[in-house]
């Protein structure tokens, strides 16, 4: 899959050991951007992206990241340097703008990533400049996962066999309750649509599928909830926020409306 990513904010820092390619104190640029396509970290609740951002060793919170290939570019004095693309999910980004030590923990995700896949040593001396992107941003090709295959039986090697009609009943997963609102209130032409789910005898957000739609939102908890909920304004599927309450068991999604 085919995914251009959106500006969100750059990294500048510098490698601090020689490895083929990358001379010491070579400037690095990391371009965090974003995009709705890429696969959004699962739904979690406050404590679990805590443990995360903390490097619990319990921590089993994850953002996907996808990093392209290094390129060259100038930096303001001319001198040569090295840009990488970061791509997260949209929602990441946003709750990156919202909370401090959340973007800390994407800055240090994708310096792991570089020196990980580079072999390289990167300075936490980092600095933010004032820009969105360094240089341009290139396109990501995200792989899907493949389905399965079908394999065919050739009748013609089979004994015959009697037709039976057989009947399979397909259980119905209770619909959560759930209350819709807008924000912010009293407001003729509202930003954001919050939609609440309750699920009282749900401890956390492990098993949860969200799919958002311009629409709609689809949610489901294999073998115990699974909502199709139609939408009474569209919405932008590009931005929004899940979280998970653990005290009062409800999940609040925050939607933009366009």
């Amino acid at each position: 899959m085919e995914v251009q990513p959106e500006p969100g904010f750059v990294i500048k820092t510098h490698n601090k050991k020689n490895v083929e390619g990358f001379t010491e104190g070579l400037k690095i640029f990391i371009n965090i951007c974003h995009s709705g396509k890429v696969p959004a970290p699962p739904l979690a609740t406050d404590e679990e992206i805590r443990k995360a951002i903390e490097a619990d060793d319990n921590a089993t919170y994850k953002v996907p990241l996808s990093l392209s290939v290094p390129r060259t570019d100038l930096d303001k004095a001319g001198k040569t340097c090295i840009v990488f693309d970061a791509c997260v999910n949209t929602n990441a980004i946003i709750k990156a703008t919202k909370d401090g030590d959340y973007k800390l923990f994407l800055i240090e995700l994708a310096l792991e990533w570089v020196e990980e896949q580079y072999k390289l040593e990167l300075s936490r001396e980092f600095s933010l400049p004032k820009m969105r992107a360094k240089g341009k941003l290139v396109k990501h090709f995200i792989r899907r996962p493949e389905r399965p295959s079908i394999s065919e039986l050739d009748s013609s090697v089979l004994p015959p066999t009697k037709s039976k009609t057989t009947t399979t009943t397909k259980k119905t997963l209770p619909k959560p309750d759930y209350e819709i609102r807008k924000e912010p209130k009293g407001v003729e032409n509202a930003t954001y649509i919050l939609i609440d789910i309750k699920l009282p005898d749900i401890e956390n957000m492990n098993d949860a599928m969200v799919d958002i739609e311009k629409d709609k939102v689809i949610f489901k908890i294999p073998k115990k909830y699974a909502l199709d909920l139609k939408l009474p304004i569209l919405i932008d599927t590009e931005e929004g926020t899940a979280e998970f309450n653990r005290e009062t068991r409800i999940l609040t999604l925050k939607l933009t409306i366009l």
